[in-house]
């Protein structure tokens, strides 16, 4: 009876101990396909973003594509009427003038967000020798360089923040950096009354 008992309970442990080696061989085929099935999707979700526009241009920032100033056959400027800018309709820019302008725009640096709408302060026709037509919106963006655009989706700052030698200094606004909005304001005003006094002569 005993023998019995003892060959019972040792049949039990043996169906109990390949029931548990099943378990735990289910659970670790469960583990490692949950395993995989996260490597995936984090695969899935990195290619995604490593293909996404913003990042793209967050890794290889694009480039303004402004035409250099002896390419240039004309330009057409724009100012909007804004907190210390009375409107300037829309006029021939002096060659002369051209490179003056545009020295704010250069050494440009990809903005990476839009600025707000409302800070809208003028815009730029450019011809080129070529007879393609340029055309740059830009914005006020308070005591930093001027910020641009040419197709409302890459947005740019100006990368200049001292007037060249050649030309009467600007003193810093509000101690914080060159006001956009006043050196480039000032060029375009400048060259409005040239362009002016020229057609009266």
């Amino acid at each position: 009876m005993v023998a019995e008992n003892r060959l019972a309970f040792a049949s039990y442990d043996c169906e109990n101990g390949i029931q548990q080696t099943k378990r735990n061989e289910m659970r670790r085929k469960l583990l490692i396909g949950g395993i995989v099935i996260a490597l995936v999707g984090a695969s899935l979700f990195v290619m995604a973003l490593l293909r996404h526009p913003h990042f793209e241009k967050w890794l290889s920032p694009p480039q303004a594509k402004l035409p250099e100033d002896p390419e240039i056959e004309s330009m057409q400027a724009i100012i909007y009427k804004t907190v210390g800018l009375e409107q300037i309709d829309e006029f021939d820019v002096p060659p002369e003038l051209i490179p003056r302008i545009l020295y704010w725009f250069r050494q440009s640096k990809h903005l990476g967000y839009s600025p707000v709408p409302s800070d809208l302060l003028g815009k730029l026709k450019i011809k080129t020798k070529e007879g393609e037509i340029r055309t740059f919106t830009f914005y006020d963006f308070g005591a930093n360089p001027i910020v641009f655009t040419e197709n409302n989706v890459d947005f740019y700052r100006g990368g200049r923040t001292v007037e060249p030698t050649n030309i009467e200094g600007v003193k810093p606004c509000g101690g914080l950096g060159y006001c956009g909005i006043v050196v480039v304001g000032r060029a375009i005003k400048d060259a409005h009354s040239k362009s002016t006094q020229t057609m009266k002569e």
